[in-house]
Formats: structure tokens, sequence, C-alpha cells
């Protein structure tokens, strides 16, 4: 019975979610739905949208998020966009495999064919590796925080938690400075 301005965050969220699945829409966007919500929020989002029979557009930072919802993956880079029909796992597996088996020409600025990635300089591989180790990671924690859950285990899920905001601050560090090398 609270005022809708003394609502948290992730209760912010969960009302304007349902507010808009009364409205019987087929198009949701969304951008980073995940962000700063406690778990109980997040899974209550999540199995809204698992439920959801329309379309989603969403933008997310959240790996996990993205392994679960994303069938197409649209990635930008140098202003132009490609398509990828495939999951965000199989997106990243592709982009891992190109970044450990092609040998990186001399010239940076080399032109991206329809549906795959640009070769990167040694430098932005290295870091590359780097983002995907890190990634590869943070899946594994919220595999474990998932387990945990279902357990109750609430001091190894802080643990785990705590784990988890350290690598996602290690990764977007690692993308800052990915970014800065492609400038």
């Amino acid at each position: 019975m609270k005022k809708v301005g003394n609502l948290s965050g992730g209760e912010k969220s969960r009302l304007k979610l349902c507010l808009m699945m009364q409205k019987n829409i087929n198009f949701l966007m969304l951008g980073e739905p995940t962000n700063h919500l406690d778990i109980a929020s997040r899974e209550w989002i999540e199995n809204a949208l698992f439920d959801f029979e329309g379309t989603m557009l969403f933008i997310s930072h959240d790996r996990y998020f993205l392994n679960k919802f994303a069938d197409k993956v649209w990635s930008m880079e140098n202003g132009v966009i490609t398509e990828y029909d495939c999951s965000f796992e199989e997106y990243t597996e592709t982009l891992r495999n190109v970044a450990l088996s092609v040998d990186v020409p001399q010239k940076s600025n080399l032109k991206k064919e329809k549906g795959k990635p640009i070769v990167k300089k040694p430098a932005v591989v290295s870091i590359e590796a780097l983002i995907y180790e890190a990634e590869a990671e943070l899946i594994k924690i919220n595999t474990e925080i998932d387990t945990d859950l279902l357990k109750a285990d609430f001091s190894k899920m802080n643990e785990l938690y705590d784990k988890k905001n350290q690598l996602t601050e290690r990764i977007d560090t690692l993308y800052n400075e990915w970014l800065e090398g492609e400038v």
C-alpha cells in the first residue's frame, strides 16, 4: 500500500511492466531492464518477459539476460549495424573464434562483410580475450547464484553477488579499454 513515489527501483520497474502488460501490447523496447534490481525483482521481470508473446527489442550488458532471451543480435561498430541471426552465446562464440584464430593484418581499418566481425589490432584482441574470459566467469557465477537460490544459502549468495559486482566492474573497465583502443 505504498505510494508510487516511495517505491524502490525494482518495485517501480515491476509496476511499469504490469501497467504495460495490461494494455495488451505486442512489442517491448527495453533499455537495461535488469539494472539495479535485487534477485527477486530480476526473477520476477524475467518470468514476466518469458511469458510475453510479443517481440522484444532490448539493450543490455547483462550477459545472463542476453543468453536467456536473445535469439537475434544486432552489433553496431563504426556506425555499421550487422545482424546475427543466432543467440547471444553463439554470437560471442563466433567473435571468440575469430579473435583467437585470425592472423591480424597490419591495417586496422578493414571493411566489414555482412555477418562477419571486423578483425582487430593485436592489442584489442588481447583485451577481447580478457573480456570473454570475464564474461564466461560471470555466466558461471550467475549459474551458481541460481543454484544457491534454490538452496536458500544466503551467506553464499551474498558472497557470489559481491563477486558478480566485481566481475561486472572489471568487464566494464575492459570494455572501456577496448573502446579507447578503437579510437
